[in-house]
C-alpha cells in the first residue's frame, strides 16, 4: 500500500504525458493534411488560370482575325459598289471575283466565331472547375477546424483530468507524509 500512491502518480504523469504526445501528433497530422491539400489547391488553381490565360490569349487573337476580316469585307463592299455603277459586262469578272473573296472570308469568320465559342466555353469549364476546388477546400477546411477545435477540447479536459488526479494525488502523499 506504501507504493500504490506514488506508483499511481508515475503512471498518471507517464499516461498524460503519452496521451499529449498522441494528441500533438494528430494535431501535427491535421496540420499536415491541410498543408498538402492547400499545395494541391494552389497548383491545381495555378495550372487552370494558365489555361484560362491560354484561351484568352486565343479568343483575342481569334476576335482579331474576326476584325481584319470584317474590315475586308468592308473594303470589299465599296469596291462591289464603285463596280456596280460600270455596265455589268464589263465588270461582271470583277464582281464575281469579290463575290467569291467575301464568301471565303465569310466562312473563315463563322470558323473564327466557332473556335472562340469553343475557347470561351473552355474558358468558362475551367473557371467552374477553380470555383469547385475553392469550395471543397474552403469544405475541408472548416472540417479540419472543427476537427482540430474538438481536439483542442478534448486535449483541454483531459488535461484538466490528468492535472487533478496529480494534484490529488500528491495531496494525498503529502498529507501521509505528514501525518507519519
Amino acid at each position: 500500500m506504501k507504493y500504490v500512491l506514488p506508483l499511481l502518480l508515475i503512471l498518471i504523469v507517464v499516461f498524460g504525458y503519452l496521451y499529449y504526445q498522441k494528441m500533438e501528433q494528430r494535431y501535427e497530422e491535421l496540420q499536415a493534411n491541410y498543408v498538402q491539400a492547400r499545395e494541391e489547391y494552389v497548383q491545381k488553381v495555378s495550372e487552370l488560370q494558365k489555361k484560362i490565360e491560354t484561351l484568352q490569349a486565343v479568343i483575342q487573337e481569334r476576335e482579331e482575325d474576326v476584325k481584319k476580316k470584317e474590315r475586308r469585307i468592308a473594303d470589299l463592299d465599296k469596291q462591289l459598289q464603285h463596280l456596280e455603277t460600270q455596265p455589268v459586262e464589263e465588270t461582271a469578272q470583277e464582281q464575281l471575283l469579290i463575290w467569291k473573296q467575301k464568301f471565303s472570308l465569310c466562312e473563315q469568320i463563322v470558323a473564327d466565331k466557332d473556335a472562340i465559342i469553343f475557347s470561351l466555353t473552355q474558358k468558362y469549364e475551367a473557371q467552374v472547375r477553380i470555383t469547385s476546388a475553392t469550395e471543397e477546400l474552403l469544405s475541408q477546411t472548416q472540417l479540419r477546424l472543427i476537427e482540430a477545435e474538438q481536439r483542442l477540447k478534448k486535449r483541454d479536459r483531459t488535461r484538466k483530468i490528468f492535472t487533478g488526479a496529480l494534484i490529488v494525488t500528491s495531496a494525498i502523499l503529502i498529507l501521509k507524509e505528514v501525518l507519519k
